[in-house]
């Protein structure tokens, strides 16, 4: 582009006509048309008043094009400004940030939390119903599927970038736009004597100093307009949901705390264990103390009244000190207690059965010890634990003896009279004495093993008839495929040959 037109492209974009240019540069209208036709030039004083009256310089004037010289300023200008306005936005960001106080804080993230949860479930649904809409199309133009993949990207970034805008957008208008900080300056004067070697007054010698502190505070411009209605009402029902969780939480507690309670009745059981008894009680009660504080926590987050968390905390804290000197207690005085293998029969129930020897005779049952005796007859001695019940069923001879708990609970005064006399012995153990000669022995251990193959026999054979079936109905499964191919292949033979005669009847 010319000088000329350059001079008409910057006079017409600063909306000047040619005689208010030539106004103001102190010259006649003509010269002006002259510059612009390129017919003359202007002189130096006035060339240079003229790029600092369009903010130019001589080189772009005379030698580049005006258009692409703005743009490439506009465009400079632009990216500038953009980063400028990044950065103004981290700084303000960070500054409003830092002077927040921890429950705005708190209250700030969860609401960038909230609006992350509802923008990633509105693009979820829309991205589904979009995803479905486009592969019904994909799928009715025939289009290959990777398409969908492709729309599927280009959906999940747009939806990003998008959701990034949003959140920053909301956190300008709900925060940067409402919060400022407001610098305070605290200005203090100090009074300084200065000691010179002259003889000055001391009113000279006496210099006051300022000193001025700057503060920092962050303030709320229109606290109305601040806060939103949507972000208190979630605000409010999510305390209500946590409110009716900590609901369900204190009604366990109360539960726990009547457990512990009847625990700590029950620990009086064992008094003479001395060591052991104290230990327990402490632990009790100092569980106890803890399950009380938890439930004032709970009650008055419910009633949203005040807590006196530095008195909870010490009691806490006292509580589950107390609570480990009661575990250290409890392991020393497990050391005064003896536990056996013994069996104590008074703890157990002895049962007697008597029968007749006979050579079909089978007695099953867990655990059976055989004792050689002088005698023809069969003797059972069955010794069970206290808390359970005995079984015997007979079926041809056959004798199934078997025990099991009775569902009374085993907590019995047995079990305290052992712990009282620091003395555990095994009430669990179960056994069957079959008492018999030698020859009646031989026999039952005979009868009871041939039982065993006998079963194993009879299951063998009902695998081997199972497998016998099921290949029968596999050969037959296979002749009834042939059957069905051979018509299949009938039925293809019959409708290539009427092909064949419909082709002959159509061409003659």
């Amino acid at each position: 582009m010319s000088f000329g037109n350059n001079i008409k492209r910057l006079r017409k974009d600063l909306n000047m006509s040619q005689e208010q240019l030539a106004e103001k540069l102190n010259v006649s209208r003509q010269s002006v048309s002259k510059w612009e036709s390129d017919i003359s030039y202007p002189e130096m004083d006035k060339m240079l008043q003229l790029c600092k009256l369009f903010n130019v310089n001589i080189d772009e004037l005379l030698n580049q094009d005006i258009v692409e010289v703005n743009d490439t300023k506009e465009s400079k200008k632009n990216v500038n400004n953009f980063i400028d306005s990044m950065l103004s936005y981290i700084t303000k960001t960070v500054d409003v940030f830092s002077c927040m106080k921890l429950k705005d804080k708190i209250k700030c993230l969860f609401e960038q939390l909230v609006i992350i949860f509802i923008l990633t479930i509105i693009f979820t649904i829309l991205g589904l119903i979009l995803s479905s809409i486009f592969s019904n199309i994909l799928n009715t133009l025939h289009i290959y599927n990777s398409l969908g993949n492709i729309f599927l990207s280009m959906y999940f970034l747009v939806a990003l970038i998008i959701g990034i805008v949003i959140i920053l957008h909301v956190f300008k208008i709900r925060y940067l736009d409402y919060y400022e900080i407001v610098s305070n300056f605290d200005t203090r004067e100090y009074n300084v004597v200065v000691e010179e070697n002259n003889d000055n007054n001391d009113d000279d010698n006496n210099k006051k100093i300022v000193v001025q502190k700057r503060e920092e505070k962050i303030i709320i411009r229109d606290e109305k307009d601040s806060k939103y209605k949507f972000i208190n009402g979630l605000l409010k029902l999510f305390l209500i949901f946590v409110k009716i969780f900590v609901t369900f939480c204190l009604i366990g507690l109360i539960f726990s705390l009547v457990f512990e309670i009847i625990l700590l009745v029950i620990s009086f059981m064992f008094v003479k264990t001395g060591l052991l008894f104290v230990s327990v009680i402490i632990s009790t009660l100092s569980v106890i103390t803890v399950n009380i504080v938890f439930l004032i926590l709970c009650y008055n987050f419910i009633i949203s009244h005040k807590n006196k968390l530095k008195t909870l905390a010490l009691i806490t804290l006292s509580s589950i000190i107390i609570f480990g000197i009661g575990i250290g207690l409890f392991t020393i005085g497990l050391n005064d207690f003896e536990i056996t293998n013994e069996v104590n029969l008074k703890y157990y129930k002895v049962k007697n059965i008597n029968l007749d020897m006979s050579d079909d005779l089978i007695i099953h049952s867990y655990n059976i010890k055989y004792e050689e005796v002088n005698s023809d007859d069969i003797e059972i001695l069955i010794t069970y634990p206290k808390n359970n019940e005995l079984s015997i069923y007979n079926d041809n001879n056959v004798y199934e003896i078997d025990h099991y708990d009775s569902g009374v609970f085993s907590f019995n005064k047995d079990i305290i009279e052992m712990i009282n006399n620091k003395k555990i012995y095994n009430i669990f153990d179960y056994s069957v004495v079959i008492k018999t000669n030698k020859e009646n022995i031989k026999k039952l251990k005979d009868n009871d093993k041939n039982q065993e193959i006998n079963l194993k026999q009879q299951q063998i054979n009902d695998l081997r008839n199972k497998i016998y079936n099921l290949e029968d109905e596999n050969s037959n499964l296979k002749n009834e495929i042939i059957d069905l191919k051979d018509k299949l292949n009938y039925y293809n033979s019959n409708s290539n040959s009427n092909n064949d005669i419909s082709s002959n009847i159509s061409y003659e």
